[in-house]
């Protein structure tokens, strides 16, 4: 880092316009401050010199794209995620999407990095950079968010072995070894479709499957360039390969035990450009998605179809964590879709949930109604007009209440209120 920082400054002192040496100097400053230990001061800054992070927000965009394309080809998910965060900060939606010398796209490209933390910052830098045109990957920005919407902490391993006894033994090893196991024996398939949206972490291959081609094909996706392989055969080219790839794994063929296959997968997840969620980064991640849909929704963005969130956004609706429940209702309040607002209703009726969260549910439904008109179904509102006869908890019912008047109901509803008040006859 001193080296490349240094030969920077003294090509700039003798070419002040030689500006390939301005992303070089930023990437090797950046790396050298998140290098430098937890509470460990850097000698080579003053006491009050700015860090690494004004010199970024301080850098025009196309030098931080090229900072951000070194760190993805050289496999630094520290360094892309903090050029993202800075870009999200000072970058423009045009010069997000405008190439760098060469015809790349950094931060488009971010969106297929293995690192669920580097794709989701752009895809979410994107989509809030308010873009008033479609640009290349446009439709990749949503589909991040409803990957990120469905994150549980969990690590997906693809197995790729041909004879079933074999398979079915090594599937046991692999979900043994904490792996959801996605069952596609087609590649190619998995290529177009369930592969990106899901995020794979690592790949297992049997020794009666053609390694060499299962490696070929997915070391020809940029998305899984650095996306770690297992592979569960010896020979010397496989060896040769495996020095040369640097994320290639082998196993004995003989070694098929639960034991050995786990230590053969962690020791690939090890070597990956990515590392799997934890289940409370998952959660906080999902709730990053929902806010961010939300965030485009309120803006009436005519680039992102967020319909196409509402069945990742209905899912988090009934997943356990409270602060998700609401933030996913404010993302489907936004969403012109019958789905959308009798999602959030059904939410805000559930007897089981907390109470708090029904009022936040019901607070989004009068939202979703006020931009929409109402969407809710006949047995919805019977419902709530129940709910709002009946006694219950003050706050609950004024908001219960609240929705009904702006869902401006036929008068024929309004005698079912008025014949709940039975002490007034």
């Amino acid at each position: 880092d001193i080296y490349a920082m240094r030969m920077s400054r003294l090509a700039l002192k003798h070419d002040p316009t030689f500006y390939p040496a301005v992303p070089l100097w930023l990437s090797a400053c950046i790396r050298r401050q998140i290098d430098l230990p937890k509470g460990a001061t850097d000698p080579l800054w003053d006491k009050d010199q700015p860090k690494a992070e004004f010199y970024a927000l301080a850098s025009s965009p196309r030098y931080l794209q090229m900072v951000l394309a070194r760190a993805l080809k050289d496999g630094n998910v520290a360094i892309a995620r903090q050029v993202i965060k800075t870009m999200s900060m000072n970058t423009g939606a045009k010069s997000l999407v405008k190439p760098i010398p060469g015809g790349a796209q950094p931060l488009v490209s971010a969106m297929g990095y293995p690192d669920r933390n580097v794709r989701f910052l752009a895809a979410q830098t994107l989509a809030l950079a308010r873009p008033t045109g479609k640009f290349q990957g446009y439709q990749v920005v949503m589909s991040l968010m409803n990957e990120a919407l469905r994150q549980k902490g969990q690590k997906f391993a693809l197995v790729v072995v041909q004879d079933p006894q074999r398979r079915n033994m090594t599937v046991d090893a692999v979900r043994a070894a904490g792996f959801e196991v996605i069952d596609e024996p087609d590649i190619s398939k998995l290529l177009i479709s369930g592969g990106k949206a899901i995020g794979l972490d690592v790949v297992f291959v049997g020794p009666d499957t053609s390694s060499a081609a299962v490696i070929d094909t997915f070391r020809s996706e940029p998305i899984y360039q650095y996306l770690p392989i297992v592979v569960n055969k010896f020979t010397k080219l496989l060896h040769d390969r495996a020095a040369k790839d640097g994320k290639i794994i082998i196993l004995d063929s003989k070694k098929t035990d639960a034991q050995s296959v786990t230590k053969a997968l962690n020791e690939a997840i090890a070597l990956s450009a990515g590392k799997p969620l934890t289940e409370t980064q998952a959660v906080d991640w999902a709730i990053v998605a929902a806010q961010t849909i939300r965030a485009v929704g309120r803006r009436d963005t005519v680039v992102f179809d967020l319909r196409r969130t509402i069945p990742a956004l209905l899912e988090a609706l009934q997943r356990k964590d409270t602060t998700l429940k609401v933030a996913a209702a404010q993302g489907l309040a936004v969403i012109n879709d019958p789905m959308a607002q009798q999602g959030i209703l059904a939410l805000g009726l559930k007897t089981d949930v907390d109470e708090k969260v029904r009022i936040d549910a019901f607070k989004a439904a009068s939202e979703s109604v006020r931009r929409f008109g109402n969407k809710g179904t006949d047995g919805q509102i019977k419902e709530l007009v129940e709910l709002v006869s009946s006694p219950g908890a003050h706050a609950l019912l004024e908001a219960g209440a609240q929705l009904l008047g702006t869902m401006n109901l036929p008068s024929e509803k309004m005698p079912e209120l008025i014949f709940s008040t039975d002490k007034m006859d």
